[in-house]
């Protein structure tokens, strides 16, 4: 491996990645937050001056990546990120461990948490929390391809070491448009749900936190309750309608938006994902309403099924509290996961009908 050649696009990434601290000091100032601000000021000069170091070090290098480099530098620089999203955490008070804990959950979007308090934290902190999961569903890297115009022949290798699900997606010729064609919908859908909440009621800002953190499957909440505090059946339906969306391939939605919708339909993994969302969902509610007595059952079957399918995490009820024969469907859910090429987590759909048809081919 040319090390060299690492450092230079890690660097730039890293130099990039350190103006994305200026979104949450901007909101902690709005809030009058200024005891936080430092905290992500420090954050964004320490991602800048890492990546300044690497592009200084690495001077005269070529932009050519091979495909076990732009692997590298996709595992070195989350690994990296990690560590960078923990400094206004620790500056906020958290121990080490706990700071890189929440900061590797959250770029991850994984949504694990070790918050408690929720009443403490400022607005700015919750706008980070949720924006690293954004950035983090979506793909850093493949932000980068998309707005940094000299990674030249390295882009496709790097972008496709980057992009989600076992397939290759392309919607131009050039990997920088369908870069940044799969952000702008990323991004559209983003704002789309934002105003779908704050019309239903949510306060604004947990309808942007909530929005950030539903396109990228992640599930962190301002709301110490989740989602379930906002006691909303409109909220809860939007919030359902955004989550399938992220569980879908965003390439295919991208073409649908273009106006050719067919190229959903006649997708076999999103038809598979929409049989498994109904047929779960479906029997869950049944269950609900025979076992349980819910009285809203298809609204909390709905929500439960897709959120753990798409590997979100928001909860609307207590479904530890649920018969044993209501949770084996949500365990089911955890094995499936969401489409290829979007940003749910799980194994996806896509490679349980490729085992499946292998093994009906052995058979």
């Amino acid at each position: 491996m040319r090390f060299i050649n690492i450092a230079q696009v890690a660097g730039r990434i890293c130099r990039l990645f350190g103006a994305a601290f200026a979104a949450p000091a901007l909101v902690a100032a709005f809030y009058g937050e200024w005891t936080d601000i430092p905290g992500f000021v420090l954050g964004g000069v320490v991602s800048g001056g890492i990546g300044q170091t690497l592009l200084g070090i690495s001077r005269g290098a070529d932009d050519d990546l091979r495909r076990i480099e732009a692997l590298s530098v996709v595992a070195g620089v989350w690994l990296l990120f990690a560590v960078l999203c923990s400094i206004p955490y620790l500056w906020v008070g958290f121990g080490v461990i706990d700071a890189l804990f929440e900061a590797m959950s959250g770029i991850t979007a994984t949504g694990a948490t070790i918050l408690t308090d929720f009443e403490a934290p400022g607005r700015g902190f919750f706008f980070w929390r949720a924006m690293t999961q954004w950035l983090g569903g979506m793909g850093v890297i493949t932000l980068v391809v998309a707005v940094l115009p000299r990674l030249a022949v390295g882009v496709r290798q790097l972008f496709f070491a980057e992009a989600p699900g076992p397939t290759e997606e392309k919607l131009a010729p050039q990997i920088r448009k369908t870069a940044a064609s799969l952000w702008r919908l990323y991004a559209g859908l983003t704002a789309a749900e934002v105003v779908a909440l704050g019309l239903a009621g949510m306060p604004w800002f947990d309808a942007v936190c909530h929005a950030m953190t539903t396109l990228a499957a992640g599930g962190f909440s301002p709301h110490a309750q989740s989602v379930m505090g906002y006691d909303s059946a409109l909220i809860e339906w939007i919030i359902c309608l955004f989550m399938f969306l992220a569980g879908a391939n965003f390439a295919l939605q991208y073409r649908a938006l273009l106006g050719r919708p067919g190229a959903l339909f006649r997708d076999d993994e999103f038809r598979a994902y929409v049989g498994i969302v109904a047929l779960a969902a479906g029997s869950l509610a049944l269950l609900l309403w025979i076992v349980e007595g819910d009285g809203a059952p298809l609204r909390r079957a709905a929500f439960q099924v897709l959120s753990i399918l798409t590997t979100t995490g928001y909860a609307t009820t207590d479904f530890d509290l649920w018969n044993d024969r209501t949770k084996l469907v949500l365990l089911a859910m955890m094995f499936i996961g969401g489409c290829a090429g979007s940003a749910a987590g799980g194994p996806k759909v896509l490679r349980h009908m490729l085992v499946g048809r292998f093994t009906l081919l052995e058979l």
